[in-house]
């Protein structure tokens, strides 16, 4: 008797999410951009943590977290 192996779990091709998560996630280069227009070479350290600060912020890995969930990458 053969065992039975479990189908692995259909991802969707399409998922939803909070327009304000998607709006989140999609300021992050812009915002990057805008800050690599204002800070000089010299400023190198001040960009870093801005950069920094911003795909580490709360807000930031809670929208990548909702949209790795709809994604299937959790």
């Amino acid at each position: 008797m053969m065992a039975k192996t479990k189908a692995a779990a259909e991802v969707p091709t399409e998922v939803t999410i909070p327009r304000s998560v998607l709006k989140q996630l999609v300021s992050i280069p812009e915002e990057l951009e805008r800050a690599d227009l204002a800070y000089k070479n010299c400023q190198a350290t001040v960009f870093r943590n801005f950069a920094q600060g911003l795909f580490r912020a709360n807000n930031t890995r809670n929208a990548v977290a909702v949209a790795r969930q709809a994604l299937g990458d959790e």
